[in-house]
């Protein structure tokens, strides 16, 4: 009767820290940035693009240092003029931790 119990809160005490730390792994792992279109390294002849990815564990994202906001599943559209020539677009995700990541797209204007 007693291994029983103890066997008992043993399990418990196992599905209830697999639990906590299957929900806070997102939360752990800080902001995540998946950038879908455009390509990094693509040429483009329209200067007018759509830059489009999606964002998790985050608060605040950011398009070359212009807050841009996501859907509630945390996917973003944007549309961007680019430069003649050599272009960096960053976008940096900070989560509510202060936890930043960035990402840069190297794109061409001919």
């Amino acid at each position: 009767m007693k291994t029983t119990k103890i066997l008992v809160v043993i399990v418990l005490v196992i599905l209830t820290g697999s639990y906590f730390t299957y929900q806070g792994y997102d939360f752990i792992r800080g902001p995540i940035i998946n950038i879908y279109i455009p390509e990094n390294g693509s040429s483009f002849e329209d200067p007018v693009i759509d830059i489009e990815g999606e964002a998790r564990n985050i608060s605040f994202l950011y398009l070359n240092d212009n807050q841009i906001f996501t859907t509630p599943e945390g996917f973003f559209s944007e549309k961007l003029i680019l430069l003649p020539g050599y272009n960096i677009i960053t976008i940096r995700a900070i989560d509510k931790f202060n936890r930043q990541v960035e990402k840069d797209i190297h794109l061409i204007l001919k």
